[in-house]
């Protein structure tokens, strides 16, 4: 399994040096292997972003 990196982690909220098998369970349900950063920003389109969260 591919490991995340800490920025990405860091942005969802998420402490890397804790248990984050659900959010490494959604980026792998949503996204493909090797998924890079730069793949992201091609790609980002805000849909779930919610301001009144």
């Amino acid at each position: 399994m591919e490991t995340r990196t800490d920025w990405e982690m860091n942005d969802a909220g998420v402490n890397p040096k804790e248990n984050v098998s659900k959010y490494v369970e959604f980026m792998d349900k949503n996204y493909p292997p090797g998924y890079t950063y730069q793949d992201f920003a091609r790609d980002f389109t805000a849909e779930f972003y919610n301001p009144d969260d």
